[in-house]
């Protein structure tokens, strides 16, 4: 897997807090992510949330569509992923 190109993923969901079902569905998305980096697939994610209260390089914070749209990680992302418990502005 040497010199392969990783995977690129980007989530959305409304929020990513603590106490929160859906924040706990993304949040074991995240969590099988970084499993498989350590495992050393090459995988690479950005997670566009509206609302958070972590502090992650990864976790960006988008008011809405279009701004999700307009960051490199939506065009560069080879896999989308959507949590749809709830409508938000990312959706």
């Amino acid at each position: 897997m040497a010199g392969q190109r990783p995977l690129h993923v980007a989530l959305y969901s409304g929020v990513l807090v603590d106490h929160d079902a859906i924040s706990t569905s993304l949040a074991l998305k995240l969590d099988v992510l970084e499993r498989w980096r350590s495992a050393g697939l090459p995988v690479e994610w950005i997670t566009f949330v509206q609302g958070t209260d972590r502090t992650d390089p990864r976790v960006v914070v988008t008011p809405d569509a279009s701004a999700a749209l307009a960051h490199p990680g939506f065009a560069g992302a080879d896999v989308h992923v959507f949590e749809f418990g709830i409508h938000y502005s990312l959706f």
